[in-house]
């Protein structure tokens, strides 16, 4: 018998958690929640189709009747089903999510709809006067597909994204530490004394913990790092955080709910005595109705009685209980007296222990106003024992914050570096060429660890400069990093900086600068904070009059580069991530309009900024981007195109993008790669996009070998197009018409462009002699020399130079010299010359001859 109402016992728990886990589940997942509701109403629709059916043949067929369909009704339908169309791929693109109930309405509708037209042959629905087979009603089809394809679509998108965002996040979230992170205030030794203590703990009394710290000093890592030690079988943990659940009554009740479910898996009965309990509670808390309520229920009437009959159900349990209360500095008095109530209430219940983490000075400061006479000795009362956590070291917020800025901008390596040792080490090297860097009266300051203290304030500053997504061209890292301590620490004199309220010009007579206006900053900082001075010598040292570097604040025309470029863009990033959806034409007009308001650094630190893909458009388009900039010689975006469209670190890209398809990828590839222009950082992107595809990999998906050389080819006939000389410029443009690296090493020209440069050296015979000397790599000293490198490939072997060097006016000075040094070239079997000084003379003579 006993053994039959365990087993049913046992059974029923199983169903009552498996039935909050589905609860749980359907609340936690709007596809769930989506598939249910469709699938229950469709039961719901199937089950009233008789109905649905007399209805329509009653009160729809005479309104059928009377429809004279002809071909105007025609035109309204098929111009409904293109709006629906254009809706349709509007939402696509811009990845619109259906509200939940719009969701399971269109699938509903849409099934429903296909079942009436196949099953009930009784329902005839009007068709289309040009074509019978198709019915007006028939758009209902076309609205519940779109509404399923995008609902897949979104999953589909959503899952790539959380696959994306686990390889790459754009900033540093404030999540505590989970197992298997690494431990970066070194407190694991701690957390696991403390677990072995509580392991060894045999007693069934109540005992509470305190885990002092700070706030932000990682209390909720450490409890974290706690449950990692101790075993899931020998204990039931729960997690209460009172800081989500407001008022005192509703912690109460938030707190034994959370009590309640966390024990209910383990005694059938426990939820209703848990309920008694709190009513109990409440009476004893309002003694001017408990003497009703024992009257009215008898149930009420006896406190000690549930208690009792809780604690042994408790203790039947056999698990000690842990509940780990988090967040407690952030409450108020009457917030924090009620925790401590709840713990003073529950403090004789078998098994129990409550691990409690709160800043002892803010607690005791808060609740002194109620527990006037000695509020340290009520905490003593609360907590058995009390661990302070050990504080963080300075060289542990220097290193962390160190590490974070190199993950998020891991160019700017020697930047972050300096950045971070100025403010360390003295006041006057805030800014790399200071004026007053030298000045050894200066008093060594560390704004970093006067003001940073815990991980939060290490995090918040960190995510502030990714933000900005710092380009050393632009900035100087190290004054970004003094600006972002102050919004951290004092966000109105930020804000003071920000709109220049406690700034003002300083004129001399080649020099225009930002320096500190006092009686203002005073009005801003109160000279009562502890951080007074730390704030003022920090702005002094900013807005320094004597600063020479040339990226600095100081520098009016630098100022807003150092503040949120979301905030004071033409291109806000939300502007910007809304065109990247769409086409290319209306990204590529709101860049340009950037560009033209002289704005280019707002849209590159944008594209730094990019590491995800929502589809194949937003990929392309922001290829796109990368390489207009570049076309306008802005700046050079090669490296992070070679490495966005490199299958060896993207393995799931062509999948994902192109459904496999190497060949559509490539197409498109070779479209976005076959601009015309003559910018530098895009000849010098075309060169390593063909080395890395042609030569390093395997897998040659963006230009073949015949591809890249027919492009330098016709960008070396443009150039000589439009330039009718020869300079250094021809020369770069006939060294990218690489035909072959043979086995010897030897770079081979594609003989097109040997033909082409022929030709323009016979026109222009004396500009290419000018030039022809040039210094070569071996030997490496200054007066070795030798003939440009390419000149026998050019002229098909030295004895073709050799003829078209004699038949060019011998009386030239230029030709003269040419002869003269070819000649003791020729000696060295076609290698470096070393010359003396008069032929040195002779070949700087016509080098800077006209």
């Amino acid at each position: 018998m006993s053994r039959k109402m365990d087993m049913g016992g046992c059974l029923g728990r199983l169903i009552q958690r498996a039935t909050k886990m589905l609860k749980k589940e359907i609340f936690k997942n709007r596809y769930v929640k989506i598939l249910i509701c469709s699938v229950l109403m469709i039961l719901l629709m199937l089950g009233v189709v008789p109905l649905i059916e007399v209805v329509l043949l009653k009160y729809g067929a005479p309104l059928f009747d009377i429809i004279n369909h002809n071909i105007y009704l025609d035109i309204f339908f098929i111009l409904l089903a293109f709006i629906l169309i254009i809706y349709f791929v509007n939402n696509l693109v811009i990845n619109y999510y259906n509200s939940v109930v719009h969701s399971t309405l269109s699938i509903t509708v849409f099934f429903l709809f296909l079942y009436l037209k196949s099953e009930v042959k009784s329902i005839e629905f009007i068709r289309f006067s040009v074509n019978n087979r198709i019915a007006y009603f028939d758009i209902v089809t076309l609205y519940g597909s779109f509404s399923i394809i995008l609902l897949v679509r979104n999953f589909l998108s959503e899952k790539i994204w959380r696959t994306e965002s686990e390889l790459s996040e754009g900033f540093i979230s404030d999540k505590p530490w989970m197992q298997d992170d690494r431990d970066l205030l070194n407190r694991l030794p701690l957390a696991e004394t403390i677990a072995d203590q509580i392991n060894e703990y045999n007693s069934s009394d109540s005992f509470s913990i305190g885990i002092i710290g700070k706030w932000g000093e990682g209390k909720t890592s450490f409890f974290n790092q706690i449950k990692t030690f101790l075993s899931i079988d020998r204990y039931i943990l729960i997690d209460f955080t009172p800081w989500n659940y407001g008022h005192s009554k509703s912690i109460i009740d938030s707190y034994f709910g959370i009590f309640s479910a966390s024990l209910s898996p383990f005694s059938s009965g426990i939820d209703d005595l848990i309920k008694k309990y709190i009513r109990l509670l409440s009476q004893n808390s309002n003694p001017g109705y408990s003497l009703l309520g024992s009257l009215v229920n008898s149930e009420l009437s006896s406190f000690d009685h549930y208690y009792s009959k809780l604690n042994r159900t408790i203790k039947h349990i056999n698990k000690r209980i842990i509940v780990f209360i988090d967040d407690l500095d952030r409450m108020h008095e009457i917030e924090i007296l009620e925790i401590f109530k709840i713990i003073r209430q529950s403090s004789n219940f078998n098994n129990l222990m409550f691990i409690v983490g709160y800043d002892r000075n803010y607690i005791s400061e808060i609740i002194s106003g109620t527990i006037k006479s000695n509020p340290d000795a009520y905490i003593d009362k609360i907590f058995q024992l009390e661990y302070q956590l050990p504080p963080i070291s300075k060289v542990i917020i220097e290193d962390l914050l160190k590490s974070y800025l190199n993950k998020y901008l891991p160019n700017n390596e020697e930047g972050i570096r300096l950045a971070i040792d100025s403010t360390r080490n003295e006041i006057g090297k805030v800014v790399a060429e200071s004026v007053s860097f030298t000045n050894s009266e200066i008093e060594s300051h560390s704004y970093l660890t006067s003001l940073i203290t815990n991980l939060r304030d290490v995090k918040k500053i960190a995510n502030s400069i990714i933000l900005h997504r710092v380009n050393s061209d632009n900035v100087d890292l190290g004054e970004i990093l003094l600006i972002n301590i102050i919004k951290t620490k004092h966000f109105k004199l930020y804000q003071g900086i920000a709109d220049q309220k406690i700034l003002m010009i300083k004129k001399e007579t080649d020099k225009v600068r930002f320096i500190v206006n006092q009686s203002k900053f005073d009005k801003i900082v109160s000279k009562d904070i502890p951080e007074y001075n730390i704030l003022k010598q920090i702005c002094e040292d900013i807005f320094n009059e004597n600063k020479a570097y040339l990226k600095s604040i100081v520098f009016p025309n630098n100022f807003e580069y150092y503040f949120d470029f979301s905030a004071r863009s033409t291109l806000a990033i939300n502007d910007f991530n809304t065109l990247r959806l769409k086409k290319f034409k209306y990204l590529q007009k709101g860049i340009r309009k950037t560009i033209k308001n002289k704005r280019v650094g707002d849209v590159y630190l944008i594209l730094d900024t990019i590491k995800e893909y929502t589809n194949r458009q937003d990929f392309e388009n922001i290829l796109r981007a990368k390489v207009l900039i570049m076309m306008l010689n802005y700046r050079d975006f090669a490296e992070d195109i070679i490495q966005s469209i490199d299958l060896s670190r993207n393995p799931d890209l062509l999948d994902r993008f192109y459904n496999g398809r190497g060949g559509i990828m490539k197409d498109t590839l070779t479209r976005i790669f076959l601009k015309k222009c003559e910018s530098t950082y895009f000849n010098n992107f075309l060169h390593a996009v063909h080395q890395h595809f042609n030569y390093e990999s395997n897998f040659k998906i963006a230009l073949s070998q015949e591809e890249y050389i027919n492009i330098c080819i016709e960008r070396f006939q443009r150039h000589l197009g439009y330039y009718k000389g020869i300079n250094l410029s021809t020369f770069q443009y006939y060294y990218k018409c690489i035909s072959k690296i043979d086995i010897d090493n030897k770079v081979i020209i594609d003989s097109r462009a040997n033909e082409l440069m022929r030709q323009r050296i016979l026109s222009k015979p004396i500009e290419y002699l000018k030039i022809i000397i040039v210094d070569p790599f071996l030997p490496p000293d200054d007066i070795s020399f030798a003939l440009e490198g390419f000149t026998s490939q050019i002229f098909g072997g030295w004895s073709g130079f050799e003829s078209f060097l004699y038949q060019q006016e011998q009386s030239n000075f230029i030709v003269q010299v040419i002869k003269e040094f070819y000649n003791l070239f020729k000696q060295t079997d076609y290698r470096g010359v070393r010359v003396g000084p008069d032929m040195q003379k002779k070949i700087k003579q016509i080098r800077h001859r006209e």
